[in-house]
């Protein structure tokens, strides 16, 4: 039987969507996607390609604040990653993402990826817990950047509601990102390529990767420690009522579930697909 091109058209369409693992959706107005419902059964990742600004990582233009990305909502990745995330401003829901734990977004998510590229502006610090993701088993966050250091060092942006010039510094920079890894308790947590944060940053006269690495586990430890400085207001509150030995031995505890890895440890150890391009990773391989 000749079929149509029509109809061809259609049915290579409908096996391409019933055979996609692997789904990318970058930052868009809300015209884009309208009332869209796209459904694919076999979806394992889910990278989102977000837009940082004074409110912090956004799926959807400003102007379209109040609604949420339709394709989002029939989507239930096991791998969801978020490349243009924020370390000072971090929460579950961006503008364009679905607004409930009804949505079950986060429902199947077993690996949550942060990838968090320099950017020129830095949003207001803030973190917002995540709804519970009973089948999550890791978290990665990737400092990224396209080269080595010292070719290339990752800053926070220079751009901000307070004004040109303004860097929140290692204390409030990261702030949240303290907050975020202490939010995940019981879920091993991967950070990688830290040591390439710039020397300026950890306040360093020169840049080595080993040196800033230690610097960035060190403060982590420290804002825990500080119990008002990086966790929610209830935890804050128990752990003001237990003893300092107790509460040092768990923030221990949770600094052994962390692992500080390289890029190049990563891309060799770790299963990435859907995470990065190989244009995004090759200045790591010349």
């Amino acid at each position: 039987m000749i079929r149509s091109s029509t109809q061809t058209s259609t049915r290579k369409r409908r096996l391409i969507v019933q055979n996609t693992r692997i789904v990318k959706l970058d930052f868009h107005r809300r015209e884009w996607c309208g009332r869209s419902k796209l459904h694919i059964p076999r979806l394992h990742t889910l990278r989102l390609d977000l837009l940082t600004c004074g409110l912090g990582p956004v799926l959807h233009g400003l102007t379209d604040s109040e609604a949420q990305c339709s394709l989002l909502k029939s989507f239930q990745p096991v791998k969801l990653v978020l490349f243009g995330a924020s370390l000072n401003n971090i929460g579950p829901f961006p503008i364009g993402f679905p607004t409930t734990e009804k949505a079950g977004f986060y429902d199947k998510v077993e690996k949550l990826v942060f990838i968090v590229p320099s950017i020129n502006f830095t949003p207001n610090t803030m973190f917002e817990p995540f709804p519970p993701m009973k089948k999550l088993k890791q978290v990665v966050w990737i400092i990224y950047t396209a080269l080595p250091g010292p070719k290339e060092t990752w800053k926070f942006g220079t751009h901000s509601i307070h004004g040109e010039g303004f860097s929140p510094g290692i204390s409030m920079g990261l702030f949240a990102f303290s907050s975020a890894i202490w939010f995940f308790q019981g879920v091993p947590v991967t950070i990688v390529n830290a040591g390439s944060m710039d020397r300026s940053i950890v306040q360093e006269t020169e840049w080595h990767y080993d040196k800033i690495e230690a610097k960035i586990r060190e403060h982590i430890e420290k804002a825990w420690l500080t119990p008002w400085m990086a966790m929610p207001r209830e935890e804050t509150n128990n752990m003001e009522e237990e003893h300092e030995e107790v509460r040092v031995e768990r923030v221990r505890q949770r600094m052994e579930s962390i692992r500080f890895v390289t890029m190049p440890e990563y891309l060799r150890t770790e299963d990435w697909e859907g995470e990065l391009s190989q244009n995004e990773v090759k200045g790591w391989s010349d």
